[in-house]
């Protein structure tokens, strides 16, 4: 027995035709827009600060230091940079005289300039491990203070720097060594964790 056919077939299309959709060209289109809109903003939405670079971090380093010599060696006195662990900070000093009270005792004053920074503050995901000096830390023997001299005839003491970037979970270390007869801070070693 044969069943009889209905003629549904044309309401269906009916139906069908009169809703609103995307034609395949359109939703192409609009996948596009969005894969060229993605490819240019997620690279900069995950590139990292350019200042928590090691090599903009030891230019700053090279900076501060640079000032440091060019005034000890125009003023004939000795500066010095002050590495402050607690204040994350490291800074240019003179020496102004002697302490008060202690004759022969040194007394170091901040250096002001009227064109440079002479105080440089780590990033927030920067951390300044130790200082060293003959393997020695001045961190541990100075309660989180540490100082790099510069003579005045533009020496600069050999010590070495331990910065520690910990950024999304991962960790990395550099060591910056001053070259006394340069004037520069130079990478050692760089190590991931």
């Amino acid at each position: 027995m044969k069943t009889p056919r209905t003629k549904i077939l044309p309401s269906v299309r009916k139906v069908r035709s009169s809703l609103p959709a995307f034609s395949l060209i359109e939703i192409l289109i609009g996948l596009f827009i969005i894969g060229v809109g993605a490819s240019v903003l997620l690279p900069r939405l995950t590139r990292r600060s350019p200042n928590l670079e090691w090599p903009a971090l030891q230019q700053e380093l090279n900076n501060v230091l640079y000032f440091a010599r060019q005034e000890a060696i125009t003023t004939q006195k000795v500066h010095r940079l002050t590495f402050n662990k607690k204040k994350r900070t490291v800074t240019v000093e003179a020496r102004d005289g002697d302490v008060e009270n202690k004759p022969g005792v040194p007394h170091y004053g901040p250096v002001a300039s009227t064109y440079f920074t002479t105080e440089y503050e780590w990033p927030e995901q920067i951390t300044c491990e130790w200082v060293k000096l003959n393997k020695k830390d001045l961190f541990d023997e100075n309660k989180g203070m540490a100082w790099c001299y510069v003579v005045p005839n533009g020496l600069v003491q050999d010590v070495s720097v331990k910065l520690v970037r910990n950024e999304h979970g991962v960790t990395t270390t550099m060591v910056f060594t001053a070259a006394p007869f340069l004037g520069a801070f130079f990478e050692e070693e760089e190590v991931k964790k």
